[in-house]
């Protein structure tokens, strides 16, 4: 029988007088701390006492000790289970239709053996080292490098930079409204990616409470009308509310406090939303504490992957949280959440105030509902927003022009950055388009800039890329050492380009995405032969 060590040590390690020869845990009589003291400031709204302090022996130790439970703080567990149950009431956590039932009338002594309904999912929670930590964990667990993955168009800049980018994950950005992703576009793609035979996604990350960085709001019915294609498309959803406990809809006179509108989890019956809440925009990021919730199928894999990565969320942090919210109770609690709510809907009136006096005729925007972030869409002519910082920044204010968190610009940059770093030999620009001496990449970067960047058509006698006027000279016979691979009749030297050609418009060498500005990355023939007759780059190719 396999022994799971961690285990063991979570199972018995807290037990009264048990004499540890196991692992590496110090003793608590040596660690340097003997209690915690803390005060509380006047944003929390609990008892009248003004200090935290944490003298019991056991909880000092453990506030010290390895997190050595995999799930993370058994007693703070227990409160973001209870939480998530009592906010959100997850669909898993209610038994659910069985679909093995059958039909035929049950005589009485049969009826007891054959329920009507299925046993519940259930749901797990996962303390997590904040947001960050647990989404690139996540990421790792549920994709392969190069896997698709759906995304709003605009999203955390730090996902894809960080996590999904390095990962050479295609980015198939999903158009949004005011409300959130759009399930017709989110259907049509899937429905396109699928008629033209091309790998579908498995995941679907989306932000649904005051977006980052846009402020939509998926409301109830948009929410169901994405599960429902999650279920159609077989889609995991990723739910990053960072924001879910900042919700202000009726603006500052009337907070909801713990009154939430729910997320995912309340409509999946099927055990495919994986929840992550974080602490960081309610108590503070610097706690870097934060849980998942969803199917224990995944959840314990998690527990498992971030416990072996990096054993877990800080025990400090999570003794003195747990501390702090049993201080408070449910209704100091609910006081706090409730003032925070207050400050970012008088901070949100006063931001549309200002917009409405100087913007009116300049920009669109929408009054904010939720989360931190007022989106302003520019009306006028030949409006930049990037030249905006510069003068921003001389008044004193920081903006962030919506090109830098656009999931399709990102990609065009990335490309540029890519390219100025592996110039090699030239003092060339390659945004100017200077073809005298364009940089030089190997068979392993352009294969990799194949997977990862839009942008590129194969020709016969080099390899080009042509992204908002920019091209680069690549390696003239990689093409054809994929398509001699594939054994491609007519292939005859590495100049020809006509058998690449033919394959291409044949089905053989099916088209990936397309360049910048074609709907729902794929292209029409007429914009393939097009590209074609003009010798001009712009559409990816992927050659299977």
């Amino acid at each position: 029988m396999a022994v799971d060590g961690k285990g063991i040590v979570s199972k018995f390690s807290t037990m009264a007088g048990m004499i540890g020869m196991h692992g590496g845990l110090p003793p608590a009589d040596s660690f340097p701390f003997s209690s915690f003291n803390a005060g509380i400031s006047a944003a929390g709204h609990g008892p009248a006492d003004t200090e935290l302090q944490i003298v019991e022996p056991q909880l000092v130790s453990a506030a010290q000790q390895y997190n050595m439970n995999a799930e993370g703080y058994a007693p703070l567990v227990s409160w973001a289970y209870n939480m998530v149950a009592s906010l959100h009431q997850p669909a898993t956590l209610l038994p659910q239709p069985n679909p093995y039932t059958s039909t035929v009338p049950t005589t009485p002594s049969s009826s007891s053996s054959c329920s009507s309904e299925a046993e519940p999912i259930g749901m797990q929670v996962v303390m997590t080292q904040g947001s960050s930590a647990a989404l690139d964990c996540l990421f790792r667990m549920l994709l392969n490098p190069g896997d698709p993955v759906l995304l709003e168009e605009y999203t955390y800049a730090h996902v894809v930079e960080a996590d999904l980018l390095p990962m050479r994950c295609e980015l198939l950005p999903v158009p949004m409204d005011s409300h959130g992703l759009l399930p017709a576009a989110l259907d049509a793609m899937l429905t396109q990616r699928s008629v033209a035979g091309l790998a579908l996604p498995r995941l679907l990350y989306c932000i649904p409470t005051g977006q980052n960085p846009t402020g939509a709001v998926m409301g109830p019915e948009r929410m169901r009308q994405v599960y429902e294609l999650a279920r159609k498309w077989d889609l995991i959803i990723l739910e990053d509310d960072a924001y879910f406990w900042l919700q202000y809809p009726q603006g500052p006179e009337a907070v909801p406090g713990l009154n939430l509108r729910p997320g995912f989890l309340s409509i999946d019956v099927d055990g495919r939303v994986i929840r992550l809440d974080t602490l960081s925009k309610l108590l503070g990021p610097g706690f870097r504490l934060g849980w998942v919730a969803g199917p224990p199928a995944l959840a314990a894999k998690f527990a498992l992957y971030t416990a072996g990565t990096s054993i877990g969320a800080n025990m400090l942090s999570q003794v003195m949280i747990h501390q702090l919210l049993t201080k408070w109770g449910r209704q100091g609690f609910e006081g706090f959440v409730a003032q925070l709510q207050r400050r970012y809907a008088q901070q949100a009136a006063v931001a549309e105030a200002a917009a409405a006096q100087h913007l009116a005729g300049l920009a669109e925007w929408q009054a904010a509902e939720a989360g931190m972030f007022m989106w302003l869409r520019m009306t006028a002519p030949g409006a930049d927003s990037s030249k905006l910082i510069e003068a921003s920044s001389a008044e004193g204010v920081m903006i962030v022009p919506g090109n830098l968190i656009s999931v399709t610009d990102t990609l065009s940059e990335r490309l540029h950055e890519l390219s100025v770093v592996r110039t090699r030999g030239t003092n060339a620009d390659p945004r100017a388009g200077d073809l005298k001496n364009p940089p030089e990449f190997s068979r392993k970067e352009l294969a990799y800039l194949a997977e990862v960047y839009p942008g590129m058509l194969v020709d016969g006698d080099s390899c080009t890329i042509n992204l908002d006027r920019f091209i680069m000279k690549k390696v003239k016979t990689w093409y054809v050492q994929y398509l001699k691979r594939r054994q491609l009749p007519g292939t005859r030297s590495d100049q020809d380009g006509v058998p690449f050609f033919k394959a291409l418009m044949s089905g053989e060498v099916r088209i990936a995405s397309a360049s910048m500005g074609v709907a729902n990355g794929i292209p029409p023939p007429d914009f393939v032969l097009e590209t074609i007759e003009l010798g001009v780059a712009g559409v990816v190719v992927c050659i299977e």
